[in-house]
């Protein structure tokens, strides 16, 4: 009987070691499978603009300004087939990533938003270019971001932000990202390639999504040289669109 205990002693004591090294690498294995979702879209997306004879496809998500939807590079949960990526992505599941909180990652029907300065119609921008050949660094400009809906948990069932992500000239900004992938999120660039950023700033890394959304000016964000340090650099993959 005490060699049994001893011997289920051992086992829990190497359960106990062991489930968070499981939980970690669970989280690793959804952040390669959001960044696989995000470079296909990325394709998808300059497999798009190739097409078009280098018209970006909006960033714009809806119906909701009479736009053509055609246009837009995502349109809704019921018309997600109409979109102009879908015919180069006919996947639902890459428009997802697998770490989106519950309950909010079974009712949202994307999970990434596109740069509002690339494409957009719509969404308050009124210098988004429109053309490949009008970015002036395609290797250094953000498309698609992770993004946490904020308003998701509170409204119920959701297709997604209307609004592209954008961090505006004034300090604007619209769409939160996300911190779920060990702090961190990923990109991808108008050249085709994509990264990872981890947040150094103690309020991007434990950013409250509604303080996020009420707050969108530089009056109240970032707050520390970290928090500086990260704005800008979400704010240089915007601005690098453009010749400064």
């Amino acid at each position: 009987m005490v060699e049994l205990l001893a011997v289920v002693t051992i086992i829990m004591i190497m359960l106990v070691l062991l489930l968070p090294l499981s939980g970690k690498l669970r989280e690793r294995a959804n952040r390669a499978e959001c960044f696989s979702n995000m470079r296909s879209l990325q394709a998808g997306y300059n497999l798009s603009v190739s097409d078009r004879d280098g018209q970006l496809p909006s960033s714009d998500t809806g119906p909701a300004y009479g736009l053509n939807n055609s246009n837009d590079w995502w349109v809704s949960a019921q018309r997600i087939d109409v979109g102009a990526v879908w015919p180069y992505v006919r996947s639902a599941k890459a428009y997802t990533c697998p770490s989106y909180p519950r309950p909010a990652r079974f009712f949202l029907k994307r999970h990434f938003s596109l740069s509002v300065r690339i494409g957009s119609r719509a969404g308050g921008v009124d210098d988004a270019l429109r053309r490949y050949s009008e970015v002036f660094s395609p290797a250094r400009t953000h498309v698609f971001i992770e993004e946490y809906d904020n308003r998701s948990e509170a409204i119920g069932p959701s297709p997604g932000a209307l609004d592209g992500y954008v961090v505006a000239r004034d300090g604007r900004w619209v769409d939160c990202p996300p911190v779920w992938h060990d702090m961190g999120a990923q990109f991808t660039y108008l050249d085709g390639h994509a990264e990872f950023r981890s947040w150094v700033g103690p309020k991007m890394r434990t950013v409250d999504v509604y303080e996020w959304f009420y707050s969108q000016n530089s009056q109240y964000w970032p707050t520390t040289p970290k928090d500086t340090e990260d704005w800008k650099w979400m704010l240089d993959g915007v601005l690098n669109a453009y010749p400064r």
